[in-house]
This record gives structure tokens, sequence and C-alpha cells, in this order.
């Protein structure tokens, strides 16, 4: 999907009006080759022409590009300019929101979508953006260019970005698992006392985020899976997150192996250890590969010593060496 924030306007002189969209011809008069898509949700199908805004309305809108067949769905309370890119299309969103199926697309025949803050050109995918202060462009299948700020990203099907204006796209890579119940705060069972786990509205991959405010006085949040995980079939952890660029140092800490532990007792997994710096202010995902991962000298009595071997995971914990706060969007596991 794509969103906007944009509140609606009034055409100016010189600008392609806004029509809101129902079965009735178009009031811009235009011959047959400037038509660019066709309405087929509902009703007599309505031809869109090249420079007309389509205003949906409370009712949602399918089109379909007259030249490909390439489906586009436009939500509810969306407003959106269609013009002709080369061989192509080029839709100017204003608000609201579009998600589309786009066939396969050549360097002459673009389909690129322009937001207030980023433009998303399409190789030939299925995929969705949500412009609130900022602009999400998330891939279903299929590839998509993704500029911003002066730079660029190339997303595959299950990549994120974010994009500002101004600052180049901050991407999320596809993750093979996500570790659902780290996105609540009841997940996170293994805490130091009166540790403040505040949920919140994610900024990157579109969850909801989980803020943690650590401090270096033996400040630690910790989470004990209620079975354990065998992780040994994946490169590494990935976590989406927004720092402070506080420059703390950050132990993301793997508790591997040990006998289950029983209610009221302390573990006895054996811990490893690896760094993260906050040295980024906003969100982005950082992926730790398990190879980085170092046994911690501190252990818990009767610990296991037997090595990271990933295929009994009992938790993971986040330490820290000085007062910061880290928000936690999405953790996963990637091959």
């Amino acid at each position: 999907m794509i969103a906007s924030s944009r509140g609606q306007r009034s055409a100016t002189p010189g600008e392609a009006p806004t029509v809101a969209v129902r079965p009735i011809e178009s009031s811009v008069a235009v011959g047959a080759e400037d038509v660019i898509a066709t309405r087929t949700d509902a009703g007599p199908h309505r031809e869109i022409r090249a420079g007309e805004t389509i205003a949906t309305g409370d009712t949602p809108v399918r089109l379909v590009l007259i030249s490909d067949r390439t489906r586009i769905d436009l939500s509810a309370g969306t407003s959106a300019r269609f013009a002709r890119e080369r061989q192509g299309v080029r839709v100017h969103l204003e608000h609201g929101g579009l998600s589309a199926e786009v066939m396969p697309r050549t360097a002459d025949r673009p389909f690129v979508v322009e937001t207030p803050h980023a433009n998303a050109s399409v190789v030939g995918t299925a995929f969705s953006v949500a412009v609130t202060g900022h602009s999400t462009v998330s891939v279903g299948h299929g590839v998509v260019d993704v500029a911003s700020g002066g730079a660029s990203a190339r997303l595959s099907a299950g990549d994120v970005a974010a994009c500002a204006r101004g600052e180049a796209p901050r991407v999320a890579r596809r993750v093979d698992r996500v570790l659902e119940e780290l996105a609540d705060p009841g997940g996170w069972n293994n805490c130091s006392l009166d540790l403040p786990l505040v949920s919140g509205v994610g900024g990157l991959v579109g969850g909801r985020s989980l803020q943690i405010h650590l401090s270096s006085e033996r400040s630690w949040a910790g989470a004990i899976f209620a079975q354990r995980q065998d992780f040994s079939p994946y490169r590494g952890l990935s976590l989406t997150c927004r720092g402070q660029g506080t420059g703390a140092l950050l132990l993301v800490e793997v508790l591997d192996n040990g006998p289950p532990r029983q209610p009221g007792e302390k573990d006895q997994a054996e811990r490893f250890f690896a760094d993260l710096v906050d040295d980024v202010a906003g969100w982005r995902e950082v992926r730790i590969p398990f190879t980085a991962f170092k046994r911690r000298e501190l252990q818990m009595p009767g610990a296991a010593n037997d090595g990271l071997t990933l295929t009994g995971t009992q938790g993971l914990s986040i330490l820290t060496s000085r007062d910061t706060t880290l928000s936690l969007e999405r953790i996963g596991l990637y091959k």
C-alpha cells in the first residue's frame, strides 16, 4: 500500500483537475491514445486519462492499465494523478493508499510511484508503500528500486525501505523467521527489576515496537522462551531497532543449551555475546552473524561449556554499558 498524509487541495490554474471516481465520462478532452487505465471494480468501466487526478472518496477503486493489464488498487481516501512516463506510467500519490501487481517492465516502459518522500521504480512485482511522516516501501515479490535523498536501494522480496525527506533509504532485508513472542512486553520475562518496557508504533517494517530504557547500573532486558529453540539452521540474528546515537555499547546475549529452567530457578544456559554500538539515531536493521558471538567470562553456576551449538537456545538478553533507550520493532533470524 502507498499512503500519504497530505491533505486534499483544490486545483490551481495549470494543474490537472481533481475528478472523483465514478462511472461517468472524463471531463478531460483528450484523444483515446491518452487513456492510461480503466476502472474495473464495479459498475460501468471508466477510462482514466493522462493528467487526470483520481479521488476515491469513501470507496476503494480497482484500475487496470491499458498497456499490459497491470492491476492497481486505490484505497479509500486516496488522491493520485496518473501521467505518462516515456512508454510507461508515473503515479503521483498525494495522499491515501495504493498497492499494485505490476507486470515485468523494460527501461523504456517504467512504472514509477512518486510520494512526497521518495520514488519507487518497479521492475515487475507486487509491492506496497505507506506514507505518514515518511514513506515505507515493502516488496511482496519481484524487484523495486527506491530513491530518496540522492541515494538509492534495490529491494527484493521481503525487503522494506523507509524514506524520509532528504535522507537515504533505510533498508531492512527479508528475514526467514520472526521471533513473534518478543514483539510483546510479556515476552521479555527475564528483565531486571523495574525495567521500563513501553509498547509503541514501529518505524521501519510496519509493526509494533517495544521501547526499552536501559541503564548501566545492572540493567538488562531478557527473554526466556517457553520452549527451547533450534537456531542452528540460521546464519544470524536480525534486529530492527531505533537508537539514540549515544555511542553506548550494548551487549546482545544468546542463552544457549543447558537444562530447562524450572519455575523460580535460575537458568544454567551458556552465555554468548556480540557487541552492538548505539551510533545511529533513528531506525535501522542490524544483522549479527552467529560467528560474531563470543563466550562470556561470567557464566551462571552449572552452565554448559560445549560451545555455541544453537540447537537448544533458551533465550536472549540485551545489556548496556551506559544509560540509553533502544526501541525494537522486529527480532528475526536469517539464513
